[in-house]
């Protein structure tokens, strides 16, 4: 008989690592394996399988920090769809990985595998010792880990505090010196880099314009030459872009980067351990936050532009983002000039449905982190003319502007040498700063100075060094307009005669040419109250200048004698700053719901009157009077505001015709008017730009508080119990103080059409015949004899429940869902109220209790599911909800 044995061959795997290039050259790997120690020699004497190459698993310059190593991972893999592996042999138990909880995961699979492990000092068992050891040897190698790292970020530190360079490619303009360890002028791109400043902060081009000069000139960039070397060229993966492309990007990082200036700051940076973990490595993922600036390393490297360039380029970065093109079919005039004096910050554009145009102040937008600092809402038509007949005035009557300059610059002779004995002292100061910020350096160096203490004192010789700086600049500014007043002011009268020609030419006058001017002449407009100041600067031509460079200024890239000139008509300097102030009122901008009726078209008069700014919004809902439109559009007119129609018949449909037909299915009494307010008017008038909104509901604000109509029989409070704070603070109620007549004769007095209009009905939509409605207390149209029935309910199939005692409809308790109280919070409980359990019921008094249970002094007849209870006290609307 013949048996088929099949025997397996069990085998070893060898894993060995080096994490840098300098242990992979000092062939740590080879010691790891062919050593007279190595793991092969050890399977030898051992008498354990010799791994093959096969089975030799080597990762050369990985870290052991982390598991996701090429060979490891190989073996990992190979690991789980094998099962010949009885030995695993590696050098160390820090070759496996650095950290323990690594160290811990590799050991784990092998256990689960039945893998042996050896290291070069014998095997790992399972005792409690062995355990013991190998737990040592991990931490031992997880805290060599760590002090080497902690040595590694000591000497970076000490490296940068000496003012040397921790690695890393220098910036544009610099090149490195490395057996100094010192930046040093790469005089080419240094001159292309203050070519940039210039072209930006002195000829006013913007990013795009100063690329395609780049381009035009073919100034090779670093990554240019980073293409050109022989080791790049090639590389697979280098963007194919022409030489002397810059990136709009590239550009914006140098205008902005502190370092030009000769400030380079290193350790801005820290990584921080999350509490979530990398999904692949198991371990807490890191992230670089920013430290503070007292925490950074400075190094000194050469200056290439001064700080005040440096500051006029952020400036303008600011400038051009406010004044950038947006995508807007509408030229707004005042557009990033307009600022808020409640809380600094800019007005934005809006055009309305009905063309009308508005400012409005950033904090009013929805995705603005700031309060609501309810500013009001500018029209353009009332703003923008106010802001251009001030423009014209200044250049049609530049007396008053010739004589405060010719007031402000001219100084007598004592005062000019004053200003040049304090110029001589300044000089004097900063070189004496300029010393003193040397020699901390180098006690700072000579560890006479701990790091802490050389920051606050090179801060402080820097900020009175600013401060120095700025003093100086401005007293020069001062001589120079003494040397030449008479040749500014006549500068002066020939760019007011400049713009002249240009504003009364009525075929040239558009609104793009009325904005670049007003953009030069005018600084900003400060909305502060009720009061519009207006600051402007009158601009000052200088010569037109031209800069030429010849081939020597960057070797290779430009033509003998090529023109970089003239760069800009304009070149601006400030002569002028006047502030001049408008305390004409502004109008406070409000939407009124506009229904064609009488109320409504009333509500608008007074507002009007009143001295608002009215817009009538008429909301176009389902099965609405044909003539409601006109009239509502009519009335417009004659008021002389503008019109705006929104269509709401699906929002109409959805949120009250389906609600009401449900509620009904449901064996409830809807009541469409209380949702209709919080779910359509109050919801989409709220939607729009405005100060206030107003409609013609019959009740009275107060400080926030809402009250019941001075006309009891027509107070339509009832309706408004949904409303919130916030809605109570912005809407406004003008007819809550008369009666009807007296509506009626307002109307009339304005010359109103609709002062005869009847009143509208309940239900503002149509209901199929054929739909049968039934409500509790219902006595008529219920087509039955021998009556009279009333409605009391239905039953669990929907049946009606009727009765023929009248008295089984009166009830002393409720409950009632959904509550809303109008203070944002609710009252004490219990409490007693007077309430109202439908819109024509009277006042009753009530005690509301826990659970939302009221109960009544009195029975209160007919109380319906569906209906809303709403509470009272003096008159002032508490809150309600909806009876369940």
């Amino acid at each position: 008989m013949t048996r088929n044995i099949s025997i397996r061959i069990m085998k070893s795997v060898l894993y060995a690592r080096v994490s840098t290039e300098e242990q992979k050259s000092n062939q740590t790997i080879d010691t790891q394996i062919h050593g007279i120690g190595g793991m092969l020699q050890y399977a030898i004497n051992h008498k354990l399988p010799v791994p093959d190459e096969t089975m030799m698993f080597i990762d050369d310059g990985f870290s052991g920090a982390t598991l996701i190593r090429p060979a490891l991972t190989a073996f990992r893999d190979y690991l789980k769809t094998h099962d010949d592996v009885a030995y695993f042999l590696v050098y160390d138990a820090d070759r496996i990985g650095r950290d323990t909880y690594n160290q811990l995961i590799i050991l784990e699979e092998l256990k689960k595998k039945n893998v042996t492990i050896h290291f070069k000092t014998g095997e790992l068992g399972s005792t409690p010792n062995d355990k013991l050891l190998f737990t040592i040897l991990s931490a031992f190698s997880e805290f060599e880990r760590a002090k080497i790292m902690e040595r590694t970020q000591r000497g970076m530190k000490r490296r940068i505090e000496s003012g040397k360079f921790n690695g890393g490619r220098p910036m544009f303009g610099y090149k490195y010196n490395y057996p100094i360890g010192k930046h040093e002028l790469d005089e080419a791109e240094a001159k292309v880099v203050k070519m940039i400043y210039d072209w930006y902060t002195e000829d006013k081009l913007n990013i795009r314009q100063i690329q395609a000069k780049l381009f035009d000139l073919k100034i090779p960039t670093k990554y240019d030459a980073l293409k050109n070397t022989e080791k790049n060229r090639k590389m697979k993966g280098l963007k194919k872009y022409p030489i002397g492309w810059w990136s709009e990007v590239t550009i914006r990082n140098v205008l902005a980067n502190e370092a030009y200036t000769g400030r380079w700051y290193c350790g801005k940076n820290q990584t921080i351990k999350l509490d979530v973990a990398n999904l692949r490595t198991g371990k807490p993922k890191v992230r670089q936050i920013k430290r503070a600036k007292e925490e950074w390393y400075p190094i000194e490297i050469p200056r290439i532009v001064s700080d005040e360039q440096h500051k006029k380029a952020l400036l303008q970065a600011r400038k051009n983002l406010i004044f950038a093109k947006r995508c807007t079919k509408q030229t707004y005039l005042l557009q990033g000039l307009i600022r808020c004096a409640k809380d600094g910050l800019r007005y934005r554009g809006h055009q309305e449905k009905s063309d009308v145009i508005y400012y409005y102040c950033k904090s009013r937008a929805n995705n603005t982190p700031q309060e609501n600092c309810k500013s009001p809402y500018l029209r353009a038509d009332q703003i923008e003319p106010m802001v251009w007949n001030t423009v014209k005035s200044i250049l049609e009557n530049p007396e008053e502007v010739f004589n405060t300059f010719r007031d402000e610059s001219i100084l007598n002779e004592e005062r000019a040498k004053s200003i040049e004995g304090r110029l001589d002292y300044i000089d004097g100061a900063i070189k004496k700063l300029e010393v003193a910020k040397k020699r901390i350096t180098e006690a700072f160096k000579a560890e006479a100075m701990t790091l802490p203490e050389f920051r606050k004192e090179k801060t402080d010789i820097e900020l009175s060094e600013e401060k120095l700086i700025s003093e100086r600049d401005g007293l020069k500014m001062k001589l120079n307009v003494q040397h030449d007043v008479g040749a500014k002011i006549d500068l002066f009268k020939e760019t007011c005669h400049k713009f002249l020609s240009k504003i009364n030419d009525p075929k040239i006058v558009t609104e793009r040419l009325k904005k670049d001017i007003i953009k030069l002449v005018i600084d900003e407009v400060v909305i502060e109250g009720e009061s519009v100041k207006i600051f402007a600067t009158i601009p000052l031509p200088n010569k037109i200048h031209e800069r030429e460079m010849d081939k020597t200024d960057i070797p290779g890239t430009f033509n003998a004698g090529a023109t970089l000139g003239p760069v800009n008509e304009t070149n601006m300097a400030r002569i002028w700053n006047k502030h001049k102030q408008s305390n004409t009122p502004l109008k406070r901008k409000v939407f009124v719901a506009m229904s064609g009726g009488v109320d409504s078209s009333v509500a608008a008069a007074l507002l009007k009157k009143q001295g608002f700014d009215v817009t009538g919004v008429f909301m176009k809902l389902n099965n609405a009077p044909d003539d409601a439109l006109s009239r509502a559009k009519k009335v417009a007119q004659i008021l002389k505001i503008p019109f705006l129609v929104l269509d709401l018949r699906k929002e109409f449909k959805k949120r009250v015709i389906n609600y009401f037909l449900e509620e009904y299915r449901r064996g409830r009494t809807p009541n469409p008017c209380v949702v209709c307010n919080k779910e359509i008017k109050f919801n989409y008038l709220f939607k729009l730009k405005a100060d206030f909104f107003a409609t013609g509901h019959y009740a009275r604000l107060k400080n926030g508080r809402l009250f019941r109509a001075n006309d009891e029989n027509k107070d339509q409070s009832y309706f408004l119990w949904k409303l919130n704070q916030n809605q109570l603070k912005r809407v406004l109620f003008p007819v809550g103080d008369y009666a009807k007549p007296e509506v009626r004769s307002l109307a009339k007095r304005f010359n109103l059409p609709v002062f005869e209009t009847p009143e509208s009905q309940d239900i503002c939509f149509k209901l199929p015949a054929r739909l049968k409605l039934y409500t509790i207390g219902q006595r008529k149209g219920l087509g039955l004899s021998g009556g009279p029935f009333w409605v009391l309910g239905r039953d669990a199939k929907k049946k009606l429940i009727l009765t023929k005692n009248e008295k089984d409809l009166y009830q002393k308790e409720l409950f009632f869902r959904d509550a809303n109280w109008l203070s944002g919070k609710p009252p004490k409980i219990p409490f007693k109220a007077t309430a109202k359990i439908r819109y024509r019921a009277k006042l009753a008094p009530t005690t509301v209790l826990k659970n939302n249970r009221v109960v009544f002094v009195q029975p209160q007849r007919a109380i319906t599911p569906g209906q809303s209870v709403v509470f009272y006290k003096n008159n002032e609307l508490l809150g309600g909800g909806s009876i369940s």
